[in-house]
């Protein structure tokens, strides 16, 4: 019995033996260099974690420049150039999470700025410049605490002492911002610290004794021009009573002299409206009588035309009727 769907095959002793899976196996390459690592990947597994992901090869930078700004590199829909996190095997560092964190305002920035759709009420241009005053409040709290220099240009090195106090200053109001939008802030706009521990000096050198005898003197003084003030507008108010008294006096007489009038116009204004519904059918009478009338002028003369030409015809049939019987007569004289 022969077999159709299998292929032929033909063995000699002349061709070696070659492996079915030797075309299925990618032959090793050795890397000259040293420094590059080969390693595993597992397609199932980056396939999972790239998935709709696309990189973006626009407007890269990676020139060393001393200019003070940031470099562009590929970038994607998400941020995928540090693979760490929770579902990774490496663990998202503290550092690392600040410079995400960066990144992400600063671009909230740029979008701001191209796009004024998109600002809401807590997506707004001053808690973006918050938030960044905060982050730079850490990087110097850090970096003066430590003993640490951060990247900075030279004419900045003079300043790092001063920006001490001024760090541990933002970094207190941060703190402070923070806990009143947790528990709610009791002002109507929060005012620096600074700002708040002046008013509170102010507040408490008010409280001395030769503050005091001279405070008491304006209140006096005061408190007496707000009596006067009191009755000048006691006695203004009872003047424009009376006026507005009088007013009203007058109109109600007036009023009296109308009401008695009044029973007799609202029966004027009935027998007018009745006039007038009495009008309106008259005229609609009369506009219908004005159609009746041209269509009985349309039936008449109609009927003249028709009149005209029954005449003419009968007219027309006496002649030759006339004409008929003279022929006879002739006829019958001969």
């Amino acid at each position: 019995k022969m077999s159709v769907q299998r292929e032929d095959v033909y063995e000699s002793a002349d061709l070696p033996s070659e492996d079915p899976n030797a075309k299925f196996v990618k032959p090793e390459k050795t890397s000259p260099d040293e420094e590059v690592e080969l390693i595993h990947i597992d397609v199932d597994s980056a396939m999972k974690k790239f998935s709709g992901r696309v990189l973006n090869c626009q407007n890269i930078d990676f020139s060393d420049s001393i200019a003070k700004k940031r470099l562009h590199a590929y970038g994607s829909s998400a941020y995928v150039l540090e693979i760490v996190g929770k579902d990774y095997g490496e663990a998202e560092s503290p550092e690392q999470k600040f410079n995400r964190l960066t990144y992400e305002i600063a671009e909230l920035g740029e979008l701001l700025k191209k796009d004024e759709n998109a600002k809401t009420e807590l997506l707004t241009e001053n808690s973006l410049n918050q938030l960044m005053d905060e982050l730079k409040a850490t990087k110097i709290a850090k970096a003066t605490g430590s003993g640490e220099i951060l990247s900075k240009p030279k004419s900045d090195a003079s300043k790092s002492s001063k920006a001490a106090p001024d760090a541990n200053v933002a970094s207190m109001e941060g703190r402070i911002k923070r806990i009143e939008t947790l528990l709610g802030s009791i002002g109507e706009a929060p005012a620096p610290l600074i700002d708040t521990l002046e008013s509170l000096r102010y507040r408490t050198e008010t409280y001395n004794s030769t503050f005091l005898d001279g405070i008491e003197s304006r209140l006096n003084t005061v408190l007496s021009k707000l009596d006067q003030v009191e009755s000048r507008k006691k006695q203004g108010e009872n003047g424009e009573l009376e006026e507005k008294v009088d007013s009203i006096y007058e109109l109600m007489n007036k009023w009296d002299a109308s009401c008695s009038n009044l029973p007799a116009t609202v029966k004027r204004l009935q027998s007018l409206r009745g006039l007038h519904e009495q009008a309106s059918q008259f005229s609609e009478r009369l506009v219908q009588l004005v159609g009746i009338k041209e269509e009985m002028e349309k039936a008449a003369s109609t009927t003249r035309l028709a009149v005209g030409e029954l005449q003419g015809q009968t007219k027309e049939e006496i002649g030759s009727l006339l004409k008929q019987i003279a022929s006879l007569e002739a006829r019958l004289k001969k």
